[in-house]
Parts: C-alpha cells; sequence; structure tokens
C-alpha cells in the first residue's frame, strides 16, 4: 500500500511543521580546522581566515560556526573539574588548582616573557643612546641591538597573542565548570529548604560574583609579574639617575597607596548610596 502525501510530507524533516529539529543541528556545523592545521597556520592563527572572510562578505549563521571538541565541550569541561572537585574533598581553589593550575602557569609564564620583553625596549634604548655618544659608532654591535630589538618585539607580539587566546580559552572552561557545579548544587536542593535569601545568592554567584571571579583569574599573573617587573625598572633608573631613582619609587608607591585608599572610599560609597536606593524602593512597593 502506497504511502499517502501526508505521510511523506511529515517524514520528510525539511516539510516538517514541529519546532524541534529531528536532527542535531550540531551534527551539521564543521568541524575545528585546528586539528588538523600546521604548526604555521597555529602559531599564526591562519586556520581562521576562512571563517573571518566569510563574515566580512555576510553575517555568519549557527551553520558556520565550528562544532565544540574535546576539552572544550561542556561535559567534558564540567566532568574534568568536578572529579578534581570531589578529590580533593569539595574545596573549589584546590579543585581550580589541580584542573587549569597547568595552564595558569604556562599563561603567567608567557606574561614573564612578554614583560621582559617590554623592560628589554628601554635597555635598548639606553644602549643606543651610549653607541652614539661614543667617539666612534660601532655599526656591527648597534645592528645586533637593533635586530635584538625587533625580535623582542616580534616575541612579544606572539606570546601575547597566544597568552591571551589560551587564557580566554581556559576562563571558558573554568566558567562552564563553575556554573554547570552551581546549577547541579541549586537542583538537589528541597523546595521546601529553599529561601527568597539563598534564591538571591544563586543568582548573584551566576551575575555579579562570576564576573569578579572571571576577572581575578584573568589578571591573577599580574599579582606576582608586576612586582618583578617594578624591580627590574627601579633597578635600571638606578643606574641611570643614582639615588633619584628610589624617590621617584616612593612617589610611585605614595601615589597607589593613595589611589588605593580614594577607591575603597569611593566602593565604600557606592555600596552605601546602592543599599539605601533598594531600600527605599522595597519600602515604596
Amino acid at each position: 500500500m502506497a504511502s499517502s502525501p501526508m505521510r511523506q510530507q511529515q517524514a520528510d524533516p525539511k516539510h516538517s511543521y514541529g519546532s524541534i529539529p529531528l536532527h542535531d543541528p550540531v551534527d551539521i556545523a564543521p568541524a575545528p580546522p585546528i586539528a588538523s592545521a600546521s604548526l604555521w597556520s597555529k602559531l599564526f592563527f591562519s586556520y581562521a581566515n576562512p571563517v573571518l572572510a566569510l563574515g566580512n562578505t555576510r553575517q555568519l549563521s549557527q551553520s558556520d560556526l565550528w562544532t565544540l571538541e574535546g576539552d572544550n565541550r561542556t561535559s567534558t569541561a564540567f566532568q574534568a573539574f568536578k572529579t578534581n572537585y570531589v578529590a580533593c574533598g569539595g574545596s573549589v581553589e584546590r579543585a581550580l588548582l589541580a584542573t587549569y593550575g597547568g595552564d595558569f602557569l604556562i599563561c603567567g609564564l608567557g606574561s614573564l616573557v612578554a614583560a621582559a620583553c617590554g623592560v628589554f625596549a628601554p635597555v635598548v634604548l639606553h644602549h643606543v643612546i651610549d653607541t652614539f655618544s661614543a667617539p666612534v659608532v660601532d655599526t656591527r654591535d648597534l645592528a645586533l641591538w637593533l635586530g635584538a630589538f625587533v625580535a623582542s618585539r616580534v616575541v612579544n607580539a606572539m606570546v601575547s597573542c597566544h597568552m591571551r587566546f589560551r587564557i580566554e580559552m581556559v576562563l571558558i572552561r573554568l566558567t562552564v565548570s563553575l556554573k554547570s557545579l552551581i546549577f547541579e548544587k541549586a537542583m538537589r536542593r528541597s523546595v521546601q529548604s529553599k529561601h527568597e535569601a539563598d534564591s538571591v545568592d544563586i543568582s548573584n554567584l551566576f551575575t555579579a560574583d562570576m564576573d569578579n571571579f572571571i576577572w581575578l583569574s584573568s589578571t591573577i599573573n599580574s599579582l606576582w609579574i608586576l612586582p618583578i617587573q617594578i624591580v627590574v625598572v627601579v633597578y635600571m633608573l638606578y643606574r641611570v639617575l643614582d639615588l633619584a631613582a628610589f624617590a621617584g619609587a616612593a612617589v610611585m608607591a605614595l601615589s597607589l597607596l593613595l589611589n588605593y585608599f580614594y577607591l575603597r572610599a569611593d566602593e565604600t560609597d557606592r555600596s552605601r548610596v546602592s543599599h539605601d536606593a533598594s531600600g527605599y524602593k522595597d519600602t515604596v512597593m
């Protein structure tokens, strides 16, 4: 018995009136080419040129985006974090170090290399000035220093780009893992034990608190790289300015301290005004 046209139309997904697709749209999306890309392509991110060229001609659709593979998938990232979370006895800090400590260390070393390349620029400038101040200009030595300066700029650009890319990928996995963990814990809570204050706390974990945590994770390398960079710069100034360099460093430290107290006072005032405004709004309502 031949099937009716209506049944044929229902069997054809192209003519279906259902709101839920029969096939997962992720399967239609192209796979990321980074797995098969060459070392040169990975070094300069040229494997993303086709997507960028397509985005310059028209707006990208969902089917144009790459599928998530490996550690970038939500299930994989959350499972890796949850395994370390359980192994560390429910400690979020230890689980973060166990899961992403190596990635943060690599990014920290990259930040240290970028900071060293930034400090190398005034060293080259000082050497160039001394070279031109000499009675006889050593062109070979000058060319070597200028070549080293250009090489340091190239290394700084490459390391900074790859470091930012890696830290952003780690932050995405970290955010997904933490939000999945919070959502799992929230779903396990009993309906009778839920209070309004607890709901507000969970909402804050998903919004403001999560943004602050992401900002801290992205700037954590500056906590130990910036002091080293300041010490190196002060030493370089000391070799040129002698004791006047320490006077300048003292003024910088004093200004940073005053700025810290000013920001703390400003944050306290903003919090008090926000709290008073929310209380007034609740009273009016």
